[in-house]
């Protein structure tokens, strides 16, 4: 959904290098405290429920809700969402070989066929190695499959390489081909709207081919505040974090 373009502007998200392609701590990760409008009930102890203080839209509780590490998709499919780990480099990889072209183009804004392995190899590593405080984040979802778990789902955010504390983040998310339409990419996105608030980030700018229907779609359906133009042959969309 974010390009892969060289002479790209903004947050190394978008670069044309393939280091864009994931880093996070332990099924308990800290994004997951983070709310909209929740907070600890301190009589749980440490690992107690979320109770609401605040009364706020719909929208809001469903990011809320979002914070369990495990969900299913449409087709009853169950998948656990997380921080990226270092050690999700291999992981990374594979589901870079997994996509479809299409799919990639989407991604990337470019056709990105017959990278060198090594180039691939390279990247991913980097990209696991994000502090989801600073300057990039990223969750990802997984399933259990014969050989072990596998991404199937990946959202990053990233601010500009030369401000790691600015109040802007550039998100790409992108999800493996035979989970489209199953409610993968609506997960993601709600997580997102969490590591933001964990990462500070005040507004989450998305970029998409311009007839790229279906993001943008996924993208209102948050039902937070957005604004959405042209901007050189692309459609960028600026959504508003919410901190009350």
């Amino acid at each position: 959904m974010v390009c892969w373009n060289s002479q790209a502007r903004g947050p190394s998200i978008r670069s044309s290098d393939l280091s864009r392609l994931g880093r996070i701590n332990n099924d308990r990760s800290p994004y997951c405290a983070i709310t909209i409008d929740a907070r600890r009930d301190p009589k749980e102890g440490t690992h107690g429920d979320w109770q609401v203080t605040q009364t706020g839209p719909a929208p809001l509780q469903r990011v809320h809700q979002a914070c369990t590490p495990w969900f299913k998709t449409r087709n009853g499919a169950k998948l656990k969402a997380r921080l990226l780990q270092p050690a999700d480099a291999p992981l990374l990889a594979e589901f870079f070989y997994q996509l479809s072209p299409a799919t990639r183009r989407r991604r990337f804004h470019t056709n990105v066929e017959n990278v060198d392995a090594s180039l691939v190899a390279e990247r991913a590593a980097e990209m696991a190695n994000v502090d989801n405080e600073t300057a990039e984040g990223a969750v990802v979802a997984l399933v259990q499959e014969s050989g072990g778990e596998q991404i199937v789902g990946v959202v990053r955010l990233a601010r500009p390489p030369d401000a790691p504390h600015a109040p802007e983040a550039e998100t790409a998310v992108v999800v493996r081909d035979d989970y489209h339409g199953q409610g993968v990419g609506t997960e993601l996105l709600r997580r997102m709207v969490l590591l933001a608030k964990q990462m500070n980030v005040r507004t989450i700018l998305a970029v998409f081919e311009p007839d790229n229907d279906d993001a943008i779609r996924l993208f209102r359906e948050l039902d937070l505040p957005y604004t959405i133009k042209a901007h050189h042959g692309e459609t960028e969309m600026r959504i508003e974090v919410p901190y009350s």
